[in-house]
């Protein structure tokens, strides 16, 4: 998923993009203030907003979340180092899905994430609920459809704006009705179906790790041995040796 970075410092802006990377997002920019956040996010059209409250200029990331909130359908996490009470009531009444204080690590930032997506996608399941195909989820036939699609392509960099066109529905409707259908958001199970093919190859091959995580869609082998850790507990190497001991 894409995600956009609104932070004034730089080193945390980097730290950031690095750790959101690392988590499987793709950083579609970085802005420092609030003109060059709202131009990013008209251009890029972000799938998450993460927005530091202090900006370059006189206005800050509380009306860069105004704004995207009249014009952009996205989950939106406020990173801060003051977590005073007005701003935490401003932020409140913006209807931001997440509250992260710095300093953050990379374990807040997963969890902070991934419950601002989750809630965001409950949200826009209760606005679609006068729609009967909302509550019970995708058709069968576009279930069984994008479960193939995504079983023979899990290892392509497939995006949310993909899927959702081939299920012919706005991209936060599809997000939504797709959790209801496989009980996961399509980046987590994307993810997990990565996870699952990379297993599998450890314990019935012997290629390299390198040449494993390509195979499973990950360039970075760094960033697969984060992200298979984090899903399984143990790194794959790990993985690999204590089954051979079996």
């Amino acid at each position: 998923m894409r995600a956009l970075i609104v932070e004034d410092e730089a080193v945390t802006a980097r730290d950031l993009g690095d750790i959101l990377t690392h988590l499987g997002y793709k950083v579609c920019g970085i802005a420092a203030d609030y003109d060059r956040a709202i131009a990013i996010a008209d251009q890029e059209n972000p799938e998450i907003a993460i927005l530091d409250i202090r900006l370059k200029g006189e206005l800050s990331g509380l009306d860069v979340a105004e704004r995207l909130r009249e014009t952009h359908s996205l989950p939106i996490v406020i990173l801060s180092s003051s977590s005073d009470a007005n701003t935490v009531k401003v932020a409140r009444n913006l209807r931001v899905n997440g509250y992260i204080i710095k300093p953050f690590t990379e374990d807040i930032i997963f969890a902070a994430v991934e419950t601002a997506f989750g809630n965001f996608l409950e949200e826009q399941t209760q606005l679609d609920d006068a729609d009967i195909h909302s509550k019970g989820g995708l058709a069968a036939h576009k279930t069984n459809s994008l479960r193939d699609f995504i079983d023979e392509n899990y290892a392509e960099p497939l995006t949310l704006d993909g899927l959702a066109e081939r299920a012919g529905l706005s991209r936060f409707h599809f997000a939504a009705m797709f959790k209801q259908s496989f009980g996961e958001p399509p980046h987590r199970y994307i993810i997990l179906k990565r996870v699952d093919a990379a297993k599998d190859l450890l314990a019935t091959t012997d290629h390299p790790i390198t040449e494993v995580a390509a195979a499973v869609g990950y360039e970075n082998h760094g960033h697969f041995s984060t992200i298979f850790k984090r899903e399984t507990g143990k790194s794959p190497s790990r993985f690999r040796s204590e089954l051979a001991v079996r």
